[in-house]
């Protein structure tokens, strides 16, 4: 199984910079023998939402409600609804908060 090209780019520079861990933790689902459609289908549904993030902070002067959007989906929607965020995260296994503070990060430190 060949690695995302969302990864390649930015994001993956974002989210793989301080926590060695967080890369282990992102990779070992593409390792697994085992990963299923279903478990594929959601962390595409979550790579595109870090790509989307960054894409629309970066222009989030034209293009506001986009961003608000996907804003809304990581930080505000605490739900556990099918296709939210924190269903995909407790889903895939993966650690939200690592998510949140590298969101935060690229928002703090592309903040012009």
């Amino acid at each position: 199984m060949s690695i995302s090209p969302i990864f390649r780019s930015e994001a993956k520079q974002t989210f793989f910079n301080d926590d060695i861990t967080d890369q282990y933790e992102y990779f070992d689902i593409y390792k697994k023998n085992t990963i299923d459609s279903i478990e594929q289908l959601w962390l595409n549904v979550l790579e595109q939402g870090i790509y989307d993030f960054i894409e629309y902070w970066k222009k989030r002067e034209n293009n506001l409600k986009e961003f608000n959007e996907i804003y809304q989906w990581f930080f505000k929607n605490k739900s556990e609804e099918i296709g939210s965020f924190n269903f995909i995260c407790n889903s895939l296994n993966i650690n939200k908060y690592k998510i949140y503070r590298a969101l935060s990060k690229f928002v703090k430190e592309n903040n012009n």
